[in-house]
This record gives structure tokens, sequence and C-alpha cells, in this order.
């Protein structure tokens, strides 16, 4: 997913670009297998949607073709950064505010298979798992040896909060807190998840903690 606006014409200029930089051609309409062609010459396919790219350079106008010859190969001879180096979880690229919106429209429970999309664990990820237990070690003033031993309350949320926050797997997690499996994790996660459903004092548990949290920049 790219944001349109920032990312989406740097992106479709490096892709055009990639046969001058694998030395396959000597200009960018030279190589036969690329859509280049196309969004700078009348004529060349109909298979090739190009509205969007050319409405984008031109404004909705005319000259979108001229344009994007001229923006493409205004940086010949340059060495251009790859804008997929910001890629976020292997399929997300544009700023901030947009990553954000794009995790909040992915549904939990794609998130949270075991077995999904490539790099889920770093679509999952808010903070890490350091910022976690240091979170709820200081609100139940425990150190992270008695954490990880707890059988209690401060276990449970800090396994929930692992599953929300971080991209440690059930597997992990169990490792963590005493070596229990990971359907006891699930288990955990579950019933805590029902408890604050119900319990007022459980909730506001969780959004102390999740305040400490949130001084530490993901």
């Amino acid at each position: 997913m790219v944001e349109r606006e920032s990312y989406l014409l740097e992106l479709s200029r490096y892709l055009h670009l990639n046969p001058l930089r694998a030395r396959l051609a000597a200009k960018p309409e030279d190589y036969p297998y690329s859509s280049y062609r196309a969004y700078v010459l009348r004529g060349e396919d109909d298979l090739t949607d190009r509205d969007l790219i050319l409405g984008m350079i031109s404004g909705g106008g005319r000259g979108g073709r001229g344009r994007y010859r001229e923006f493409v190969e205004r940086v010949l001879g340059e060495e251009l950064e790859s804008p997929l180096k910001g890629v976020y979880g292997g399929m997300i690229l544009g700023g901030r505010r947009f990553i954000k919106e794009v995790l909040g429209r992915l549904k939990d429970r794609v998130l949270l298979e075991e077995e999904g999309i490539s790099q889920r664990r770093e679509l999952r990820t808010g903070w890490g798992k350091d910022v976690v237990v240091e979170a709820v070690c200081r609100h139940f003033r425990l150190s992270q040896e008695e954490l990880f031993q707890n059988r209690g309350l401060a276990r449970k949320v800090g396994i929930y909060l692992m599953r929300k926050h971080t991209g440690l797997t059930n597997r992990e997690i169990g490792e963590l807190f005493g070596k229990i499996t990971y359907s006891a994790v699930a288990k955990v996660q579950e019933r805590f998840s029902g408890q604050l459903s119900r319990d007022k004092s459980s909730r506001q548990t969780i959004r102390e903690i999740r305040a400490k949290m949130s001084h530490v920049k993901p």
C-alpha cells in the first residue's frame, strides 16, 4: 500500500529507472519489458493503466506524458535512494500518519494469526518488549524476574500487553513467562480480554500502564 501524494510518483520513477541501474538499457524507453514507453508515447499499448500517474504529474490536465518523461529523465545519471527502503512491515509505504491509518484499518484477526502475511510481526509492533516489561514492572513495583515468575494480575497484564503491542508470538511470550505453553498464553489473553470488558479497575490498570509506555517513542 502506497501513500499517493508523497510516495507514488517517486516509486514509479524509481521502478522505471531500474533497467538503467541494472545496465540493461541506456535509456528507460529502450528496455522492451518496461511500461515506461506506454507512459511517455502515444499508442504504445492498451494494457497499462497510466491515468493515475499521468493525472498526478499534470494536475489532472493535459501534457502528462511530456511532464512524466521530464520528471523521470531529470534524474538520469544521479544516484537515487530507493523509496522501498521506507517500506513498513513489508507492505506499507508512506509517512507515519498514513502507516497508522492503514494499521488501524487492518483486521485484528489477520494480525493475530500465527501463520499469515509476510512480516506480520512488524505490523503489530508498537513498542519493543522491553518497554512493555519496564512499564508493567513499574506499575506493580516488581523486578523483571518477579514479573516473569508472577502468577497473578501482573502476569495477565504483561501477557495481554505483549500480545497487543509487540511482535512476539504466543510461544515467545510463553518462554518469557516461566516457559508456559503457547496455548496457555492464548487462554490468558482471551480470559483477560473478557475481564477487561467487565471490570473497570482492570481497564484503569491498562490505561495507566499504556500511559507510561506512551512516553517512549515506538
